[in-house]
């Protein structure tokens, strides 16, 4: 298969190039064998640097925070972002990161801390692409135990969401008091539209204030620790009702019949709201964080997040290019990671998350290398 395919880059793509080359001119083969040394170089590299990213991936080191961050990181774990080629005018578009750009989302795995998280599969939005970062490439402006939604929020990613009602820049305690009433009477109008101007607040049950169904799927379920750590859930629906009841003053509905609970399972995933990021020499706490709730929620998709700021452009912070290679892999996925790994003159490589033992990611090389002889 595909998999073990790719685990023979080191004499597959030579015996290619020998059939290819065979007959040619004496000057083309020239040209051609030194392009094949460069291949065959590029290959080994490939090979050596999926071979240390597995080494990295699984270091058990703990971080000392008297050092900087980003030099452990740069020994242990992997610091990456997925990348989501959209859907365009062709059947799925390339991944796209501007050169321009400065700030990245990205998030970190280690076997022992948190395990392989990343989104693996095509969803609605695009195909992921794995980028491996150069951690001594970036500086790290704050960290979360979950996703945190960080373009969304306050603070270039690292104060509180955005249009938060209590603590947002663009949220109800921050408006005048013209925008406040605004926001009331919008409120009222949804209540009069979907359930009578007659009908009292405190007879709607929380589960139906918002008409249509509630989705308990493939949605993020909210989550936000208080000062004991002790972490909070809720659903999305249970969000709104929060945030509108403090805009109204009351509660908007009947908490005796409250919206459904949160759903623990891998159809769903963590998405922290608190209006607080954590600093980098917090790092042990925040991974401790996520810790608890792997303990305890298992099941669902979880993982950390990074606000970094690029300290040189952003394919020279780029250390590897990769995709996940399950029993579902399409070949347009490999080929957008493909098309990936060329644009920026990265090694490809892949993850087999199936192989428990052994190296996690592996060269992926043969794909990019022959096909542009």
């Amino acid at each position: 298969g595909i998999k073990r395919g790719f685990k023979c880059t080191g004499a597959l793509p030579f015996v290619e190039v020998l059939v290819r080359f065979h007959s040619l001119p004496l000057s083309t083969f020239r040209h051609n064998y030194l392009s094949l040394t460069l291949i065959m170089k590029l290959i080994s590299n490939c090979t050596l640097i999926a071979t240390t990213l597995s080494a990295r991936y699984r270091s058990y080191e703990t971080y000392d925070p008297n050092n900087y961050l980003e030099s452990f990181l740069e020994q242990n774990g992997i610091l990456l972002t997925m990348c989501m080629a959209n859907r365009g005018s062709k059947p799925w578009e390339e991944c796209y990161r501007s050169s321009n750009d400065t700030k990245i989302e990205a998030s970190w795995i280690q076997a022992n801390k948190t395990g392989f998280r990343v989104v693996e599969m095509p969803v609605d939005h695009g195909v992921p692409v794995g980028i491996v970062l150069k951690p001594t490439a970036t500086s790290i402006r704050c960290i979360y135990p979950f996703d945190a939604a960080s373009l969304s929020r306050d603070n270039d990613g690292c104060g509180p969401v955005s249009n938060d009602v209590r603590y947002g820049s663009e949220g109800y305690d921050q408006a005048d008091q013209e925008v406040k009433e605004e926001y009331q009477k919008q409120i009222i109008s949804y209540k009069n539209q979907m359930h009578g101007i007659n009908t009292t607040w405190d007879s709607i049950p929380c589960r139906n204030f918002f008409v249509g169904p509630i989705p308990t799927v493939g949605t993020s379920i909210l989550a936000d620790v208080n000062d004991k750590h002790e972490w909070t859930y809720q659903t999305s629906i249970s969000y709104l009702v929060d945030q509108c009841s403090y805009v109204m003053g009351y509660d908007i509905c009947n908490q005796s019949d409250p919206t459904p609970l949160p759903i623990f399972d891998k159809s769903n995933f963590l998405l922290y709201t608190g209006p607080a990021s954590w600093p980098s020499k917090d790092w042990n706490k925040v991974i401790e964080l996520m810790g608890d709730s792997l303990t305890h929620h298992g099941d669902i998709e979880i993982w950390n997040e990074l606000v970094i700021r690029l300290e040189t452009t952003f394919s020279k912070a780029v250390e590897a290019v990769f995709y996940v290679e399950t029993n579902e892999t399409e070949k347009f996925e490999r080929e957008i990671a493909q098309r990936e790994a060329r644009k920026l003159n990265k090694p490809l490589l892949y993850v087999d998350i199936d192989e428990k033992d052994g190296d996690l990611f592996h060269c992926a090389e043969r794909l990019s290398s022959t096909a542009q002889l």
